[in-house]
């Protein structure tokens, strides 16, 4: 037999003691007066509140507990059943959502919650069509019902129906003009049928009315850029730093906006602040690399792709830009030794193997200058610049034949290319080759009559000639 009072206290004033405690927040002193109460009088409402504390406490398990067993007593309890679906929602247990929502719609049948409740739960489940059936239903109880018309409207974007969506969402926004979900998700509905102009008309009233929403600001940079608009793109991105400073992407992607501007010491800045807040992101270090590069910057150039390196020992681009700026820096052994660490990684890379070759000649070691341009040939024999600095190279050994050599792949490859037709004339002329030099010379002479380097050597072979 339960006793009438404890500690001097009924049921009722337990309860009100709990109902006190949980308006203080103070919701596990108010689950300890409920229980007090429940030792008095085990009834349907005091276990709904238990539940309802635990629910704040975020005991999702524990509330659902409770109300199973408020139902138990009283299964006409409409708020047990209500929040059991909601604590079944917290948990992703949308199957039990859908239960308790029918309860619900057997006890009340025009229920708002029922409906609109097992709607998000049939979504979430992937059953669209149920979803909007109840959506619909919830609309035919309350036809203003802003959540249930965005929610339908967000289903046809799934469903890929987006002028449906769009209607939707038109009604949505006439109902109630600063619904920010309706205009974001109309501007969505535009984004999916590539219409950058409507999705930046929609999603610039949403951010008037919500300006902290990342979601809608990265989707206006998409429309933006969409357009080539670069100072909108820039626009959006440091709406989005500014509320989340932390967003190292972002950060990277003004970086390439600025450079897209061409202001590189913006893209620096905005690339420095990328690495201070993540460290290893080797593309920011990259790109900081490649912009050091092109203000001539070597130094800083040199330690921006060393940390790119450092973060990734793979990284072919970067080693490969790290070996050209020690070119400018004429550290030519360490622009070598950069270089062969990319061919070390991909041997068929033919950039690498070219710039090691223009090392090599920067040294005068014509040689190995010559073995880096023939592995790029063997893998590429089109490739005209190769065979031109080979033969350069071969040149500069006073290997005249074989400078030849080269120098005709070229022109075979291009019979326009003026300046290795002057090459092969020179060529031949070292050789003694008098009638093969005038030849190449005339040929220079026919593209280019007035070229004073062909006319000077076409001079020296006709006296020779004669």
């Amino acid at each position: 037999m339960s006793p009438d009072t404890i500690e001097g206290k009924t049921a009722s004033e337990w309860s009100s003691l709990g109902h006190d405690h949980a308006e203080s927040r103070n919701f596990q002193k108010a689950i300890e007066c409920f229980e007090k109460a429940l030792e008095i009088n085990p009834d349907s409402k005091t276990w709904y509140y238990i539940g309802a504390a635990y629910d704040k406490l975020g005991d999702f398990q524990k509330a659902i507990e409770c109300y199973e067993k408020a139902v138990k007593i009283d299964p006409q309890n409409i708020n047990a059943w209500i929040l059991m679906s909601t604590a079944y929602d917290e948990l992703g247990d949308y199957q039990s959502v859908i239960q308790s929502c029918e309860k619900i719609a057997d006890i009340e049948p025009n229920n708002i919650n029922a409906w609109y409740n097992r709607g998000v739960a049939y979504g979430k489940l992937g059953y669209l069509e149920k979803a909007i059936d109840c959506y619909e239903k919830t609309l035919e109880i309350e036809p203003k019902n802003m959540a249930a018309l965005n929610n339908i409207g967000s289903i046809y974007i799934q469903k890929k129906s987006f002028e449906k969506a769009i209607e939707c969402f038109e009604k949505v926004v006439e109902i109630d003009p600063s619904y920010t979900m309706g205009w974001f998700n109309m501007g969505l509905a535009y984004f999916k049928l590539d219409n950058p102009q409507k999705t930046i008309e929609y999603f610039e009233k949403g951010v008037k009315l919500d300006p902290s929403d990342i979601k809608a600001w990265n989707i206006l940079e998409d429309a933006y850029s969409m357009l080539d608009d670069i100072e909108n793109v820039l626009r959006c991105y440091k709406k989005i730093v500014e509320i989340d400073p932390w967003d190292s992407e972002t950060w990277y992607n003004m970086g390439i906006a600025y450079e897209d501007l061409g202001d590189l010491p913006k893209a620096i800045e905005c690339y420095e602040k990328t690495v201070e807040i993540d460290s290893q992101y080797k593309k920011a270090w990259y790109n900081m690399g490649i912009d050091y590069y092109h203000l001539k910057d070597y130094q800083k150039a040199v330690k921006s792709f060393e940390s790119a390196v450092k973060i990734d020992a793979l990284y072919t681009n970067a080693w490969n830009n790290l070996g050209v700026t020690y070119n400018q820096l004429e550290d030519y052994q360490k622009a070598i030794d950069s270089f062969e660490k990319v061919v070390e990684i991909d041997p068929k890379h033919p950039k690498a193997r070219f710039n090691m070759g223009s090392a090599y000649r920067a040294l005068g070691q014509h040689a190995e200058e010559i073995e880096c341009y023939k592995e790029i040939v063997k893998e590429n024999p089109q490739n005209i610049d190769a065979w031109y600095y080979m033969g350069i190279a071969h040149k500069k050994l006073e290997d005249y034949q074989k400078a030849i050599d080269c120098f005709e792949k070229v022109v075979e490859i291009d019979p326009q290319d003026i300046g290795v037709w002057y090459e092969l004339g020179v060529a031949y002329d070292l050789l003694k080759n008098n009638k093969k030099a005038k030849k190449c010379v005339e040929t220079v002479l026919e593209l280019d009559p007035n070229n004073p380097q062909a006319l000077s050597l076409l001079k020296k072979v006709s006296k020779l000639e004669s």
